[in-house]
């Protein structure tokens, strides 16, 4: 089946661009100056997948996908704009409007490769062996409500006093904001949740809210001992992850990847969840025999807990990064993954953190990583393991026998 796409973008040149850059692929191509034409189009004619310029006449590329994501949630949104379009790109990634952005001027290989790739992944995630067991999962659940209204707080530039009192609905939010805030990851001692989003920052606060949310569901049911180990076990990715970040590759881990390490594993607690016995009898073995727990996964369900955790959190409407890093991150180097380097990153972290806590055979080191980020392993290796009994010194972490 041939894959569909419009191009919405006010500029004739740019829409002849690309016209020419895809005519000779096998893509139903659609292409439209302003966003009022776009939706026209949309309305006549199925689309897969929507590439929008951020300025255009009458309604920007913004407002535009928040309508397509109105109207049409299951087509892919992707952003094609400038650099000087930073600031409403960026609004428009948190509050879920579009998947993922590229930029003006864009590589004619790179932006083919990942339209590609974005039409793989959507297949994959379609698959007839993955619905089976979605189908098996009656409670998917949406966001929470409080979660889309920080959302939309944030967009609007909610005060502080706004967000802390929108936070303080949720108890159960609140005790995690305050115990992060208090924890010797931070050691500051604050008893208020506006102190808390002051000194995290709405980015973090933002994270928390929605993990929070996310781990209350899929802990309903749930075995105790398997959502502490779990719970840990994300905790110390997304340390080690911004570890990664900042020591070997000596930038920030970008605030729209910085539920990575706290979600990539959200299918291997959903599977559990549902299939409860069954499943965490297998984690053991694995753990036991040293056999990854996707292969056994694989034989057992027909599915992997990369994939459920993928189409979880592309239900959810998370965005691409976050998704893909769930989806690939045992498998970071296959051909399909856009964003390599973050896919890279989470599976060094949850590799790390996996053995930290003592299953050290549940997941599979692929070494190939390291050169593909330009790291030296053995120095990796040898400041991760520094910088965790540190972080065990100050946090009370204990690895678990």
């Amino acid at each position: 089946m041939m894959h569909s796409i419009l191009f919405a973008d006010d500029e004739k040149s740019i829409l002849k661009s690309l016209r020419r850059l895809f005519i000779s692929f096998d893509y139903k191509l659609f292409f439209a100056e302003d966003a009022t034409q776009a939706l026209q189009i949309m309305s006549e004619i199925p689309i897969e997948m929507v590439i929008s310029d951020m300025r255009m006449p009458l309604m920007n590329g913004h407002k535009f996908l928040k309508e397509v994501r109105r109207l049409y949630p299951n087509t892919i949104r992707i952003i094609l704009s400038g650099f000087s379009d930073e600031k409403e790109i960026y609004k428009a990634v948190l509050d879920g409007s579009a998947k993922m952005y590229l930029l003006k001027p864009w590589e004619p290989v790179q932006l083919i490769d990942a339209i590609s790739n974005l039409f793989e992944f959507k297949d994959r995630l379609e698959s007839k062996h993955i619905l089976n067991i979605i189908d098996k999962i009656n409670d998917l659940p949406a966001v929470t409500d409080i979660y889309s209204k920080l959302c939309n707080l944030i967009e609007n530039e909610g005060s502080i006093a706004e967000i802390a009192e929108l936070i303080e609905e949720d108890p159960a939010i609140s005790a995690k904001i305050l115990q992060l805030i208090n924890s010797a990851f931070y050691n500051k001692k604050i008893g208020s949740v506006k102190q808390a989003v002051v000194y995290l920052g709405i980015n973090v606060i933002k994270n928390m809210v929605l993990s929070t949310s996310l781990f209350s569901y899929v802990a309903t049911n749930s075995k105790a001992h398997f959502n502490q180990l779990f719970s840990r076990q994300a905790i110390l990715t997304t340390k080690i992850l911004e570890f990664t970040y900042e020591e070997f590759l000596e930038k920030k881990l970008p605030v729209n990847y910085l539920t990575a390490g706290l979600l990539h594993d959200i299918g291997l607690v959903a599977m559990q969840k549902h299939f409860s016995d069954k499943y965490l009898n297998a984690f053991k073995i694995c753990s036991i025999q040293g056999r990854a727990i996707y292969e056994a996964e694989s034989e057992m369900f027909a599915a992997t807990h990369q994939e459920i955790g993928g189409y979880l959190l592309e239900w959810w409407g998370i965005p691409y990064p976050i998704v893909e890093s769930s989806l690939y991150h045992h498998d970071p180097l296959a051909s399909s993954t856009v964003n390599r380097e973050l896919v890279c990153a989470v599976h060094l972290a949850d590799y790390y953190a996996w053995c930290y806590l003592g299953i050290k055979n549940l997941v599979k080191l692929d070494d190939r990583v390291f050169d593909s980020m330009g790291l030296n392993q053995e120095r990796c290796e040898s400041l991760v393991n520094e910088a965790l009994h540190s972080w065990k010194d100050e946090s009370g972490f204990k690895q678990l026998s």
